[in-house]
């Protein structure tokens, strides 16, 4: 039972959804409220429901305020992470942060000794003697798909006499790309993606913002279905989901319950059936993990089949 793709956290969150969505739907539905605007009492409950649905919303965007002013305040009192050597890290040199890597740890995981930094034209410095908690910054490594524009410049030529490719120029350009300002080993052409290297600060401000975000779309989306159509299941639906979504977040889990979650957070995925489906091709060695089939894999596949049918 707990390899069966249904078990999956995507697939209980789904399930966890549609129960939420059937059961306030089920008991509003028994409770026999009037929501006919044509009515006195209809038109008086749907004012009560827009009220609360702003209201909700507006708890929304205030507990990601307080999650910001936690991240901030921890980024200022400083943190220990956990580092081991090689690990790519921020140190504090000549008051600016300068990008580099663990090159030697203490005993302790969290105890770091040294580190190897790159002053841009100057040599690789090592500074040792360093206060992990104020001085040194863990980096995370955040995986992100390349944007429309970015594809678009990417693909486009960069103007000289041969209309030689700009992917071509970036992936020669040691300093960084023009387009994405990521240098060449963090930059994977075959999936349009690019890796960024964030602290654990700027990991969770970024997904404040795009909480906040969030927030704001589904409200300009639900407002207007509701201004053009009159209909009430969508504030009343994402009303009640919302403290639900909310209490399962990785943020809210780290900042109010304590608990420990790594960065960064794994992503939720959109389709849970195409999930499952990539999970059972991977496990069955005809995909990367991705989603994307695996070319070897399907290639021995066709030799072995040849084989078999010359046979």
């Amino acid at each position: 039972m707990g390899d069966s793709p249904l078990s999956s956290p995507a697939m209980q969150k789904q399930f966890k959804t549609m129960g939420i969505v059937m059961g306030s739907m089920f008991v509003w539905n028994r409770s026999g409220i009037s929501m006919d605007v044509e009515t006195a009492a209809g038109a008086q409950n749907m004012w009560y429901l827009r009220y609360f649905y702003v209201a909700m919303q507006g708890c929304q965007v205030l507990l990601c305020l307080d999650l910001w002013r936690r991240t901030r305040a921890r980024e200022a009192a400083g943190s220990v992470e956990r580092m081991q050597k090689g690990e790519r890290c921020q140190a504090m040199v000549n008051e600016q942060w300068l990008d580099g890597e663990v090159s030697e740890s203490g005993k302790k995981d969290s105890q770091v000794m040294s580190v190897l930094v790159d002053e841009g034209l100057l040599r690789d410095r090592n500074v040792a003697g360093l206060n992990q908690r104020h001085e040194v910054r863990k980096l995370h490594k955040c995986e992100r798909p390349f944007s429309p524009m970015e594809v678009a410049q990417h693909k486009a030529t960069d103007g000289s006499d041969d209309g030689s490719c700009k992917r071509k120029h970036c992936s020669s350009n040691n300093v960084g790309c023009d387009v994405c300002a990521a240098s060449p080993m963090d930059v994977d052409w075959d999936d349009n993606t690019v890796t960024e290297w964030k602290t654990q600060a700027m990991h969770d401000s970024d997904q404040i913002f795009a909480d906040v975000k969030q927030v704001l779309v589904s409200c300009v989306i639900v407002g207007l279905i509701h201004y053009k159509w009159g209909t009430y299941q969508p504030l009343l639906l994402q009303s009640v989901l919302m403290p639900f979504n909310t209490l399962d977040k990785p943020l809210f889990c780290v900042n109010y319950r304590g608990e420990e979650i790594k960065r960064p957070f794994a992503k939720a995925g959109a389709n849970p059936m195409m999930d499952m489906y990539n999970e059972q091709m991977k496990q069955l060695g005809m995909a990367d993990g991705k989603g994307k089939k695996n070319r070897k894999t399907q290639k021995a596949a066709q030799k072995a089949a040849l084989k078999a049918k010359k046979r």
